[in-house]
């Protein structure tokens, strides 16, 4: 009898310990990732870059794919913008040419327009010679776009 109740309490343990370990760990790395993802952190970590604290999401629009690359365009309302070191402000045609694409790859809603007439400034990222990000802040609209390649 002693012997029988102890075959029942291992059989038990074993169970829960597979429960936990097939089913609950799963569920709460997929809740956890699920919850704590924003496009925000993810071009944090991947291009090792810090964006203001106080942003809203206005737009997010990307290509994609199993292996991770192609094209992204992210446009956040940004009160204010902390840190512009780095930023370029004299206007470019290669940056303009490069959002341009990008948009017109997405197929961005027109109401997401750019206009280059306006004021902005600048920063080109490169990573492994052909991963390209580009962040324009246009002060006047107080709107941060990040136009992303990644191949």
């Amino acid at each position: 009898m002693k012997r029988e109740k102890r075959t029942i309490w291992i059989l038990l343990a074993e169970v829960a310990i597979l429960l936990f370990f097939f089913i609950l760990c799963p569920l709460y790395l997929y809740l956890y990732g699920h919850f704590s993802y924003s496009e925000k952190k993810a071009y944090e970590m991947n291009w090792e870059i810090s964006l203001p604290d106080q942003i809203k999401l206005v737009n997010d629009k990307n290509t994609t794919s199993f292996h991770g690359d192609g094209f992204r365009h992210t446009i956040y309302q940004v009160e204010k913008m902390e840190d512009l070191r780095g930023f370029e402000v004299e206007k470019r045609k290669e940056i303009e040419d490069f959002c341009i694409e990008v948009f017109d790859i997405l197929g961005v809603e027109a109401k997401y327009d750019l206009d280059f007439t306006q004021k902005y400034i600048w920063k080109k990222y490169v990573k492994h010679n052909n991963n390209i990000l580009v962040i324009i802040y246009f002060s006047d609209k107080k709107e941060l776009h990040l136009f992303q390649k990644l191949v």
